[in-house]
């Protein structure tokens, strides 16, 4: 009875968090089973500026390793790497143009962003927008010199990363998830509605970017980030399901369904098509294989079944 009534308490809280995951998660962490140590409790054993160093190397050059090992695996397969080469995007006169942000806008959106996240590189939190929001509103509505110009402001490319332990060894940084603090105003700007027409804008938000990793208090040195969509930023995911939108269409036999970098190919068939349908999903297996190969993409092994 005491077992019944905490599932129902806690099945109750969660519901009560429609649209809020950052609430809801918050629940499953206090009532849920864990064996993860306590972030206070974790230490280093060796210096940390240069375990900050070692893990924003890594995270910095995850993109980069992963574009070596595809073209190395294209070359091992005979894939034509320009196969699946995009044609050329040609910009139509209203369809992608920005719309002016009013102050309206801005206090509508600010008012939207929760104002309890950590803050960026510019150690601004979003608390403090909140709490000045009718005398900043005005002031900021200069981020339409950012859509009016194509140009995404520098000093908001750039990052503090903080790693987060997914399991394993917390000092190697292949155990460590990055978590990305972007500055509050990026948080703003990118918040907008922003329309994914506007390819030069998109095209300096996504280059020149730079990061640091932070272990406690201690910031590594900075380093560019080459590939990739920002890590834990607004648009990330958004851009990511732009990238492989046309992953579904590369099957012939089989149907493909995506939730973000996680896909499923699947076929149904009687046990007496059993030939018939290994064969037809070996091809289709061969496609997407291909087809991450030219978008230099990498299927997990490991988590593959």
């Amino acid at each position: 009875m005491i077992r019944n009534s905490e599932i129902e308490f806690v099945q109750n809280r969660i519901s009560e968090c429609h649209g809020k995951p950052g609430a809801m998660w918050k629940i499953i962490r206090n009532y849920g089973p864990t064996s993860r140590a306590p972030a206070s409790t974790v230490q280093c054993t060796k210096d940390i500026r240069a375990t900050a160093d070692e893990f924003n190397d890594y995270f910095t050059s995850v993109g980069q390793n992963t574009a070596e090992t595809v073209l190395n695996l294209a070359s091992e397969y005979n894939i034509d790497m320009s196969s699946n080469t995009a044609p050329p995007v040609t910009l139509v006169s209203e369809q992608f143009e920005f719309k002016p942000i009013t102050q309206h806008d801005l206090e509508t959106c600010i008012g939207k962003m929760p104002a309890n996240k950590s803050p960026g590189a510019d150690k601004i939190p979003m608390k403090l927008f909140h709490d000045c929001l009718s005398n900043i509103s005005t002031p900021l509505t200069d981020i339409n010199q950012s859509f009016e110009t194509s140009v995404f402001p520098e000093d908001w490319k750039y990052t503090v990363v903080v790693p987060h332990l997914k399991e394993g060894d917390h000092e190697d940084a292949r155990n460590n998830r990055p978590i990305s603090l972007s500055q509050s105003a990026s948080k703003i700007i990118i918040s907008l509605g922003v329309s994914p027409s506007a390819l030069r804008w998109f095209c300096s938000y996504l280059t020149g970017r730079r990061q640091a990793v932070r272990i406690g208090s201690t910031l590594s040195s900075k380093l560019p980030i080459k590939n990739g969509v920002p890590q834990g930023s607004i648009l990330g995911p958004i851009l990511f399901s732009l990238y492989i939108n046309d992953l579904p269409t590369v099957a012939q036999h089989c149907n493909i369904e995506s939730y973000v970098d996680d896909s499923k190919l699947f076929l149904a068939f009687s046990l007496n098509e059993l030939d018939d349908a290994v064969a037809k999903v070996n091809q289709d297996l061969k496609l997407t294989f291909e087809w991450c190969c030219t978008n230099y993409l990498l299927i997990n092994p490991t988590k593959t079944k």
